[in-house]
């Protein structure tokens, strides 16, 4: 008993601890920080250093038209210019960049824009004006003289390429070596390194080395008379691959007489060494000679913004997370010290930025990624984000090249105090995948020392430091410095660059701390106390300074304004002929003070040119690349070494954020230099560029006129209107003009108009201007960009990132932050995008509600057998993905349908073609699949036709056709089908059979032995060996189970108990398809089965399942208030439907929005009043993709209706009489109350005839005639929005009697409408014209009437846009297979292992244990569907509002049962003292 009793007591006691410390546990803060935190301790040992590598740093890139803008806010704004640059180069306050590497420019488009050449002839001395990039570097070195600078070339001028062409170097040796003189005679500095190879000519070890340039370089320079006095100092870099630091080191090796002359390897976006490297190291230190030192001397720069990055990815604190700040700051550290590079070392020892200030206009390739972005010259604006902190952690911290010291030049290596691990990604470590990342350098001469730390994963770091052999530095104050993201309530840069801690060692040792995504330098540097304004102070960027460009715009290229510099040179002589404000694509366009023509072919020498009207025309800007001088192209990613661009010179200038305006010049074409076939001979101007891409101009819309008299107006690359002016005089000064009034864009010549265009899919509606010509001396003068009477040219850009997650409308509605106004409810994901996307950023929410509600014939809907209905047919040799099916020249599709309609969608881009079309065996048409952009869209259709069996036939004729789906349209009953696509990556994996659940519409994913599924956005997969299978629960008539490509096992398939059968991979991405289940759960396994094993792993792509949708809405809902008179929405949706609300009132339902290519508007209206208002879109159906929106700031006044006095916008018709009618304007019927205003995208030409209409077979349906009854006869079919008043009897009807109907042809029946009664009339918004009257109903007729009149339902199919299955919605933009070329859009984006930027989330094969990477995981990112998928995860009531979250719940239990715990405890040790007294 004794002992009984002292057990008791022991656990009495036990208890007691126990229920405290559970109690302590459950009340604690909730919000408290649950990361891990990880301990280690580093030895900064002062005699560990590295003999080899000194620390140089960061530096920047100037290339690709990057710095461009920067000439114009020195011109403009010269305070903002220097504090730019001393952001960039100063080494105490600043991002302290060590490094400027120009681009050797040579008038290509060498991805972001054109350098300009310095030399374009053998004969031309170099000018080292053109272009921003040296003046950038000379500007810098002002500020820190001891910045070294670099030229690099990636394409080069024709002169010199036609001697390397035929093995003659010399004509490229004299374009370096004249550049190189020009540099230190006009800036008075000279070069101290030259980038001897072409730019990323060597890529991932392919060899390709130009070794006799390099021989022939470096014999010829050590020929000249001064070499050592001008040359010798200057050290050669090889080779600048990408990912490719073999190549050279191969060449190295195997050429003695360059082992000595190349001094720095080179390389791009990689951590990773090479055995050639290594071995080339080796070599030199057992010879006793200086290794080769190793640069990044291209990387990444942050990309997305930390304000927006903290709104959309707030785990990620702002700064945190792929491609952030405290990613790229850590790529210094990785480079030299990554731990998964065991073998071959990279030891680099610098990183150069690509680009470190981007200014050039935002949606430029590669834009945006930056330190600092600067894209508005003419306001000043521009934006520093925390990448410039995040450089000083590491910069301000270190020395700098002491070229007076050789020896002790730069900082040492600490090695057993630098370190980096993690899982490798783009250039770097892949987010949440590194235990520690720091760096230790140290002064050589005073033992300071500076450690950074960057940590991007969400545990946090904690440090035991010991210092020793530092020569009395071991003891010596810390201080601390640290970037993170920000606390509740505080701004966004709040705690950016902060000290944070001033530390005294004892005896060497003291405590670090790194939170989680931050960046943290110690150092013994006290540089606060050196520095006034050292600690940088949070700066939240004011968006109210980003002023727009004013209208009118003037230009007359005199610039007599400009005062002249101090050595005497006007505006135009110390630009290099740079033009204000502009940026050039391709080609050259520089200002000329007078008229010249060549003497010879390939000299510079001119001779003056007598022109019309010469004492008119100043200054002028001319486009100066004649076809015979092209330069060579940068074919280093494809195409052929030496080419001349098949794009067309063009210039970009101006606001993104100008919606309607009209845009002229004055053009003398180029008659003195002979045309050639092929380079066409035009001025050009195009309207509302937004995004790169195009050969003609990066301008959506543009219009041209040739010298032959030819004009062309092209939308999006192909030509929509063409025609000829008669008796064209292309000798003489003509004035082109081309304007943009919403969706109409009209052609002018010499004041008079030529053309018009009206785009029916309002494609772009805000953007700059763009110029263009052929490759002749075009002139241009006198340019102008006017507002247009009458229209708003203003609108303020807001970026889809500037909003935040609610969970309540209501909460959404209350957001009253200015900056971030969009409030996003739902089910909403978030995409760090390419730079196609605004700011590189997509906000994406799908739902289940159909967009098409017809008969859909997907690509993947096959069949054998050809005529079965509604299936298609292939013919010759198609490929396919999970997005379309394609064919080349001679192959076919057949599709057998019944309806009166079809309409055919497939992907369009560069490299596809045309298509024949026959219905019925008669050819009816030709399909186009051209685009110069990747996206899916009608490219064919045919209506009218009548109800019955049709054969549809498309037969590739021309390069690639593609086929996503068809739909068709029929007077037959359909069912509504919901497609819903569960991920590979959005499966529950189990152990046991027993833990299969019921839940619907849900994947299991079995394995034994301890295994779980490996997956990813792409696959998921299982080692057969563990006997794995898949069952999915699912509700719907049918499913479909994916396949990809390189699986050859069958899988046995079991559906509801039943087998099915074993099936293997078919032609169609699908191993198995079933349809016409009934409507209700199912289950659905498939296992390997008797089947014998063709490859290691079980492989898992996802299903599709479908089913009939009784969605009828959807919560997933954007709201957002704004001042203004209408708005944009654009982005690359897919297919959707929105229901659109103003102000509460629900202004367009069911909209549909058919697939859009990036930046191209989803949505438009126009026409509010001009004050504020609340908009709220509901993604009602399809996948909704939004990159972001134009908020119009002006006033429309033909919307307003402007004076209603004013006749010009009124236009009377009697009854039976045709007439024209103009958009915005309202037409009268003359003597009675009917009218109509027009929408404002009425097309150009569009006549109206109104007739009465007797409606005696109304009284059948219970009504008699209450007022006007009109036929209404347009010319042209065009959906718009219609005002449509009619007047009615008030004597005989009182107001709650009438009402608008509609006659609906086809059913024979009048359709009530209804509309809005005030004075003797009734108002309508109608999309459609046909017949219209005022009824009302008779007293005879009972009730049952109203199922007549119901006709809601066909109202909303009169628009003849609802529908679409949505299936394209959630795969439609996984593009096409690399293999056949056919996407485009990827292929096109070469940072998509440059950058990274569309690899971000590639983590195949990330389970390394499987290794199951699998050649499709290459487009994993691609179906954004799987991502909205997942984010619904264990979160059915998100955003519903119908109770507690349940976490709040949990949290509240636990802190009940902690209290209670706490008391017990509490008793029971007062009772065990209480017995003992």
């Amino acid at each position: 008993m004794i002992i009984k009793r002292r057990k008791a007591k022991a656990i009495i006691g036990y208890l007691a601890v126990f229920s405290i410390l559970f109690a302590s546990l459950a009340l604690m803060d909730i919000n408290e920080s649950k990361a891990e935190v990880i301990t280690k301790t580093i030895t900064i040992d002062g005699n560990d250093v590295d003999e080899f590598n000194r620390f140089k740093g960061f530096g920047t890139v100037s290339g690709n038209n990057t710095s461009r803008l920067l000439l114009d806010y020195k011109e403009e704004h010269p305070d903002q210019y220097w504090e730019i640059m001393n952001q960039l180069f100063n080494t105490e306050t600043g991002a302290g960049l060590a490094h400027v590497k120009v681009e050797l420019g040579g008038d290509i488009n060498s991805s972001s824009g054109t350098e300009p050449a310095t030399m374009r002839y053998q004969d031309e001395p170099a000018n080292v004006l053109r272009g921003a990039g040296f003046q950038f570097a000379a500007d810098a070195k002002s500020i820190n003289p001891e910045i070294t600078t670099e030229i690099l070339r990636w394409g080069e001028p024709r002169f010199s390429w036609n001697g390397v062409a035929s093995g003659d170097y010399e004509n490229r040796y004299q374009w370096y070596k004249q550049t190189i003189d020009a540099v230190y005679d006009e800036y008075g500095f000279k070069l101290d390194y030259v980038g001897i190879s072409q730019n990323e000519r060597a890529q991932n070890g392919n060899n390709r080395v130009e070794v006799d340039w390099l021989k022939y370089f470096t014999s010829k320079i050590k020929q000249e008379t001064n070499y050592e006095s001008d040359y010798e100092h200057i050290k050669l870099v090889a080779a600048d691959g990408y990912r490719d630091t073999s190549s050279i080191s191969r060449v190295l090796l195997d050429n003695p007489d360059l082992i000595d002359e190349i001094d720095v390897i080179s390389g791009h976006y990689d951590l990773n060494g090479s055995s050639e490297l290594t071995q080339l190291q080796n070599k030199l230190k057992s010879e006793g000679k200086k290794t080769k030192e190793v640069w990044v001397s291209e990387g990444v720069s942050p990309m997305i913004n930390a304000r927006y990055r903290e709104n959309m990815q707030p785990s990620y604190d702002g700064v945190g997370g792929p491609y952030g700040v405290v990613d790229i700051i850590s790529r210094i550290i990785s480079v030299y010290s990554w731990t998964g590079e065991t073998e071959n070392p990279l030891h680099a020892v610098s990183f150069d930025f690509q680009p470190s200030v981007a200014a050039f206009y935002q949606g430029s390739q590669y834009n945006p990624k930056h330190l600092i972005s600067a894209f508005d010259p003419w306001s000043g604006f521009y934006e520093k984000d925390a990448g410039v902190q995040g450089v000083r952690h590491v910069m301000n911290f270190v020395g700098y090249d002491d070229h007076t010291t050789p020896e002790n030049e730069r900082w040492m290596y600490v090695k057993g105090a630098t370190y980096s691990d993690g899982s490798e990604g783009d250039g770097g470590v892949q987010v949440d995948t590194s235990t520690h990342n720091y760096m230790t350098l140290k002064d050589p001469e005073t033992d300071d020392y500076t450690t950074v730390f960057t940590n991007n994963t969400n545990d946090t770091r904690s440090y035991t430091m010991n210092a020793e052999n530092l020569n009395g530095k071991e003891n010596a104050t810390v201080y601390a410095w640290e970037t993170r993201g920000a606390d509740a309530g505080q701004a966004y840069d709040a705690n950016w660059f902060k000290k944070v801690n001033e530390i005294t060692p004892v005896d060497g040792v003291y405590e670090v701390e790194v939170k989680p995504y931050s960046v943290v330098t110690i150092s013994t540097l006290d540089k606060e106390s050196e520095v006034n304004d050292f600690e940088y102070q949070s700066q939240p960027v004011d968006v109210s300074e980003d002023t727009i460009l004013s209208l009118p715009y003037t230009d007359d290229f005199e610039y007599d304004e400009y005062p002249v510099d101090n050595e005497g040179r006007d505006y135009v002589d110390r630009r290099g002929g740079t033009p204000r404000f502009t940026t050039d694509q391709v080609g050259a366009f520089e200002v000329v003070k007078k008229a010249t023509e060549q003497v010879t072919s390939g000299s510079a020498a001119r001779t003056d040119l007598d022109i019309p009207d010469a004492n008119a025309h100043g200054n002028m800007l001319q486009q100066k690349m004649a076809h015979d001088i092209i330069g060579a192209e940068w074919a280093v990613w494809g195409g052929t070494d030496g080419a001349a661009s098949n794009s067309n010179p063009n210039t970009t200038l101006g606001d993104f954020r100008w919606v309607n305006y009209k845009v002229s010049y004055d053009f003398l074409l180029d008659t003195h230099t002979p045309e050639v076939e092929g380079r066409s001979n035009y001025a050009l101007i195009g309207v509302r560029q937004v995004k790169a891409g195009g050969e003609d101009s990066h301008a959506p819309y543009n219009a041209r006129v040739y010298s032959n008299g030819k004009y062309e107006i092209l939308k999006l690359g192909s030509v929509v209107k063409e025609g000829t002016v008669e008796d064209f005089n292309n000798k003489i000064w003509h004035n082109l003009a081309f304007e943009a009034k919403e969706n109409v864009f009209t052609l002018y010549l010499d004041g008079g108009e030529i053309d018009t265009y009206t785009d029916e899919d309002s494609t772009v509606m805000a953007g700059r201007v763009a110029l263009g010509s052929g490759y002749y001396e075009t002139l241009i003068d006198n340019l102008r960009i006017d507002p247009i009477e009458g229209y708003a040219y203003e609108s303020d850009k807001y970026d889809s990132a500037q909003g935040k997650y609610f969970d309540t409308e209501e909460q959404a509605l209350n957001n009253t932050d200015t900056l971030n106004p969009i409030g996003y409810v739902g089910n909403w994901s978030f995409t760090q995008a390419g730079y196609a996307h605004f700011n590189r950023t997509q906000m994406t929410a799908s739902a289940d509600f159909p967009v098409w509600n017809g008969v859909t014939i997907g690509h993947q809907d096959t069949t054998d057998e050809q005529g079965t209905l509604n299936k298609v047919f292939y013919s010759g040799s198609w490929g396919s993905n999970s997005g379309n099916a394609w064919g080349n020249d001679g192959d076919s599709l057949e599709i057998t349908f019944k309806g009166n309609e079809i309409r055919l969608y497939g992907e369009t881009n560069p490299s596809n073609g045309t298509a024949d079309v026959y219905l019925d065996d008669e050819l009816v048409g030709e399909a186009n699949y051209l685009n110069n952009s990747s996206i899916v869209k009608e490219v064919f259709s045919i209506e009218n036709l009548e109800e019955e069996e049709h054969t549809l036939r498309v037969v590739a004729k021309e390069s690639y056709t593609s086929f996503v789906r068809a739909e068709v349209e029929t007077t037959e009953e359909t069912s509504l089908e919901a497609v819903t696509g569960l991920a590979p990556s959005n499966i529950v994996t189990i152990a046991n059979d027993s833990e299969v659940g019921d839940s619907e519409n849900t994947v299991y994913a079995y394995r034994e032995n301890g295994n779980a599924w490996g997956s990813n956005s792409t696959n998921a997969w299982a080692d057969f060996n563990d006997n794995p299978y898949i069952v999915v629960n699912f509700t719907g008539t049918g499913i479909d189970y994916l396949v990809g490509s390189g699986n050859q096992t069958d899988y046995k398939f079991e559906l509801d108990g039943e087998e099915v059968g074993n099936f293997g991979p078919g032609s169609d991405d699908v191993r198995y398809s079933v349809r016409d289940l009934e409507e209700k759960a199912h289950t659905l396994k498939i296992s390997l089965g008797d089947n014998e094993i063709e490859e290691q792993y079980m492989d898992y792509r996802g299903v599709t399942i479908y089913s009939t949708s009784e969605t009828e809405s959807s919560n997933n809902s954007m709201i957002f208030n704004f001042s203004g008179t209408g708005f944009n929405l654009f982005g690359a949706t897919p297919d959707a439907l929105l229901d659109v609300y103003i102000d509460g009132e629900l202004v367009d339902e069911e909209f549909r929005v058919h697939s859009r290519g990036d930046r191209q508007t989803s949505y438009t209206i126009r026409g509010l009043e001009d004050t504020n208002h609340t908009a709220k879109v509901v993604v009602k159906g399809g996948t909704f993709v939004f990159d972001g929106m134009d908020i119009i700031t002006g006033i429309n006044d033909v919307e307003d209706g402007g004076d209603e006095e004013d006749d010009q916008d009124d236009t009377e018709l009697a009854e039976g009489e045709t007439g024209e009618v103009f958009p915005g304007y309202t037409v009268f019927v003359k003597n009675t109350d009917t009218k109509i205003k027009m929408p404002v995208d009425l097309p150009k030409g569009t006549t109206l005839k109104v007739e009465k209409v007797e409606a005696d077979s109304a009284s059948e349906q219970g009504l008699e005639v209450a007022g006007d009854v009109y036929n209404f006869d347009f010319s042209e079919s065009h959906a718009g929005k219609y005002l449509l008043t009619l007047g009615y009897n008030q004597a005989s009807y009182n107001a709650d009697e009438v009402s608008i109907y509609y006659y609906n042809e086809s059913s024979e029946e009048w359709e009530l409408l209804g509309g809005e009664v005030a004075d003797g009339t009734i108002t309508l918004e109608v999309n459609h014209f046909s017949t219209y009257g005022v009824f009302a109903e008779t007293e005879i007729e009972d009730e049952d009437g109203e199922d007549g009149q119901d006709g809601e339902d066909g109202q909303d199919g009169q628009d003849g846009e609802d529908g679409q299955d949505g299936e394209d919605g959630q795969d439609g933009e996984d593009g096409q297979d690399g293999e056949d070329g056919q996407d485009g859009e990827d292929g096109q984006d070469g940072e998509d292992g440059q950058g990274g930027e569309n690899g971000e989330t590639g983590e195949d094969g990330q389970d390394g244990e499987d290794g199951q990477d699998g050649e499709d995981g290459q487009d994993g990112e691609v179906d954004k569907d799987e991502e909205t998928g997942q984010g619904g995860d264990g979160d059915t009531n998100s955003g519903k509002g119908d109770g507690l979250p349940e976490t709040a719940t949990s949290t509240f239990n636990l802190l009940v049962l902690g209290l209670l715990l706490l008391v017990l405890g509490t008793l029971a040790i007062w009772f065990q003292k209480r017995k003992r007294a």
